[in-house]
């Protein structure tokens, strides 16, 4: 089995460039989407491809919620990564998805050495990177 993509979904495609060249610089295998509802249809195309989802909650289309929900239905053990530019604490957090306590948040803006932080602890240590 291959190590995995990260799927990084953010409709501000700035956004998801910077956060796609910071962690390809790191190693890791990324595909960035502005488009949550063609993410989730390239995800369903191939489910096993992807080890970490990174989602922006609040997107039009379809939010980083829902995105992810899809996303648990198809593969189950898909970790999450959301984030968002809102000021958000975990505990609201838990209540917009109290099933989601087992995935993990980043406030935006973050700093990238944060984001890495975040990924490294949804993935374990070396898990997703490239050989």
């Amino acid at each position: 089995m291959s190590q995995g993509k990260i799927m990084l979904v953010d409709d501000d495609a700035d956004i998801g460039y910077i956060m796609k060249s910071f962690l390809e610089a790191k190693k890791y295998v990324v595909e960035s989407y502005s488009n949550p509802i063609l993410a989730l249809e390239q995800f369903k195309a191939s489910p096993r491809d992807y080890v970490l989802v990174i989602a922006d909650i609040r997107m039009p289309g379809m939010t980083g919620i829902e995105l992810g929900n899809e996303i648990t239905k198809i593969a189950p053990n898909t970790k999450i990564l959301y984030m968002s530019s809102f000021d958000i604490t975990p505990l609201e957090f838990s209540k917009i998805a109290p099933s989601k306590l087992k995935d993990d948040f980043l406030q935006k803006p973050a700093r990238l050495n944060e984001l890495y932080d975040k990924v490294k602890t949804q993935l374990g240590d070396d898990e997703g990177q490239k050989q």
